[in-house]
């Protein structure tokens, strides 16, 4: 496994693994000798805890660090099939993140203007 892929794996498990991946990252470093093999290992637990596997084309993007939840909480942010965090909105920027479709008419502005509480 080439460095910036090593790394690229480790930056993956770090938000399920933790500070392992820190000291998996540091005994390659100190080790030549083991390198190879800590490699395998951080590969086989990318390939177990994150469903990585040589064949499939999954996206996995990293969670938000240190996030603070902003609002009543809307939704959970998963990773790696484990709970992150919760997701919320502030009131206030809820009409930043609101899409109205419908046909023309009066319909969606008597909408808007009734869920944002202007009406």
């Amino acid at each position: 496994m080439h460095s910036s892929d090593f790394e690229s794996t480790l930056a993956k498990l770090r938000p399920v693994i933790g500070e392992m991946a820190d000291a998996f990252w540091l005994s390659s470093l100190f080790d030549p000798e083991q390198q190879q093999d800590i490699h395998a290992v951080a590969k086989a637990m990318a390939a177990e805890l994150l469903g990585e596997t040589y064949g499939e084309g999954q996206i996995l993007l990293e969670p938000p660090q240190g996030y603070r939840q902003r609002g009543a909480p809307a939704r959970t942010v998963t990773y790696a099939d484990r709970r992150v965090c919760t997701f919320g909105l502030r009131e206030s920027d809820l009409p930043q993140h609101l899409l109205i479709l419908g046909r023309s008419g009066p319909a969606r502005p008597t909408s808007a203007a009734w869920s944002s509480g202007t009406s």
